[in-house]
């Protein structure tokens, strides 16, 4: 687990798998477009909302190079567990 801390805040990126370089870099890329929103816009609850999208568009115009910034990741991950309900199955 990678804590960041900014004032008085704390952001975590959890590890769940195997990050490549390529796939962390992504992640913190993401990750910091919601630090920006709470620390900066000073708004602690908007997810995925506009103001995070106008984060991720300055980021992108800033780092052209890099892949978009999504919020859903275009790789598989390898669970070390999986959890089902006994009920109906579901995973």
């Amino acid at each position: 687990m990678i804590h960041l801390v900014c004032k008085n805040y704390t952001f975590c990126v959890l590890n769940k798998t195997e990050f490549v370089l390529e796939r962390c870099r992504d992640t913190l890329l993401h990750e910091l477009c919601h630090a920006a929103v709470s620390l900066i816009d000073n708004v602690m609850d908007e997810g995925h909302g506009p103001l995070w999208r106008k984060w991720t568009r300055k980021a992108e115009r800033c780092y052209p190079y890099l892949p978009a910034i999504s919020v859903k990741h275009t790789y598989d991950i390898a669970y070390k567990f999986i959890y089902r309900c006994i009920q109906c199955h579901y995973e």
